[in-house]
């Protein structure tokens, strides 16, 4: 009888987790919180470059509608030609430009294309936003 209470209790310890078993999951377990960090670094990349497009937008549209409240014909602004001037009103420098081109110049239309222009951690981005404006 003695025999089969030590194999009884044998197999009544067997339960839990063997030091292998624990060591597998905390393996897949770091995988796991790794592939999460690495899509929130991604994540947070994006961010960063959506906003400086929209920060690029909004300068742009800014510089649009200052030239389309424009009515006086003499204003410098208007100007046939490139005018071009730094923003520096977010945390990197935008380079705001347009070009003035007298399409007729009896009627008074001016083509103008607006451009933003700035330094992406090395490269070079931009927006253009061609219009026409009748003076």
């Amino acid at each position: 009888m003695r025999i089969l209470k030590k194999k009884n209790m044998i197999k009544g310890n067997q339960s839990g987790f063997t030091i292998l078993e624990v060591l597998i999951s905390i393996g897949i377990l770091g995988v796991g919180i790794m592939a999460i960090s690495l899509m929130q670094a991604h994540f947070a990349d994006g961010n960063s470059k959506s906003r400086q497009f929209i920060r690029a937008t909004d300068i742009a549209m800014n510089q649009i509608e200052t030239l389309s409240n424009i009515t006086d014909p003499s204003n410098s602004n208007l100007d046939t030609g490139n005018h071009t001037t730094i923003t520096n009103t977010y945390e990197r420098d935008y380079t705001l430009s347009w070009t003035v081109t007298d399409i007729d110049p009896n009627d008074g239309i001016l083509s103008i294309n607006v451009s933003v222009s700035w330094n992406d951690n090395g490269l070079q981005r931009a927006l253009n936003f061609p219009w026409v404006k009748s003076i």
